[in-house]
């Protein structure tokens, strides 16, 4: 009977034991992955806002990180756009006393006007591209892209009043979805009218252009984003 008793008492101090490391064990925080430690995102909110989201939680200013750098093979090292990202990051962070999560968001229903309006000169460069430039003059170039713009605009806000009139879940990419179709069909029944060529060809022109210029809008577009990032 002692025995029995003595095993069950050894039995109940290791069952208490376990207990008190699962409880102590469930407190202390795991160690932080390196996909834990860096984050960078971006989505397009509700309002229309291009939301990007950064974080960064290694390191504190940026003398601790060019340290480890310099201790890294160059295999492991921060190399181009990323090493600029992740500097300025840490920079702000610096900055605004050492803000971990970096949020910049940038209205792209104001933005994007603007920024089309800036790149008309170069959507008429696109244009005369494709057009002979000893039969057309750049000013036709640039008072058809102005023509063609205007519609775009206009385009444009008839989009957002929909957007605004069916505020449902899917209702905003399909209007987007046909306000790029409706976009394509006018620019290419605007070049079949005023530079007199077939269907088939000015559509094929249509695309070529509509496919460099969102190229370049894309790319003002992140460089935007880019100086937004600066400046933050």
């Amino acid at each position: 009977m002692r025995i029995a008793a003595n095993n069950f008492q050894q039995s109940a101090s290791d069952t208490g034991r376990k207990n008190v490391y699962k409880e102590i064990a469930s407190r202390i925080e795991p160690p932080k992955s390196p996909a834990d430690l860096e984050s960078f995102g971006f989505f397009f909110s509700s309002s229309g806002e291009l939301v990007i989201e950064m974080g960064e939680y290694k390191y504190h200013n940026l003398l601790e990180y060019d340290s480890v750098q310099k201790k890294l093979p160059d295999s492991l090292k921060d190399q181009g756009f990323m090493r600029w990202l992740l500097r300025n990051n840490i920079r702000l962070k610096s900055e605004h006393e050492n803000r971990s999560h970096v949020r910049i968001s940038i209205d792209m229903q104001h933005s994007l006007p603007k920024i089309m309006f800036v790149l008309l000169p170069l959507f008429a460069f696109f244009v005369s591209c494709f057009y002979s430039r000893k039969k057309y003059f750049y000013a036709q170039h640039a008072i058809f892209t102005i023509h063609f713009h205007s519609f775009i605009f206009l385009l444009f806000l008839l989009v957002l009043l929909l957007d605004k009139i069916f505020p449902w879940e899917w209702s905003g990419l399909i209007i987007c979805a046909v306000g790029l179709f409706v976009g394509f069909l006018y620019l290419t029944f605007a070049l079949k009218k005023v530079y007199q060529q077939s269907l088939i060809l000015s559509g094929v022109k249509a695309l070529a252009i509509s496919f460099i210029y969102s190229i370049v809008v894309i790319i003002s577009i992140w460089l935007l984003v880019l100086i937004t990032f600066l400046f933050v």
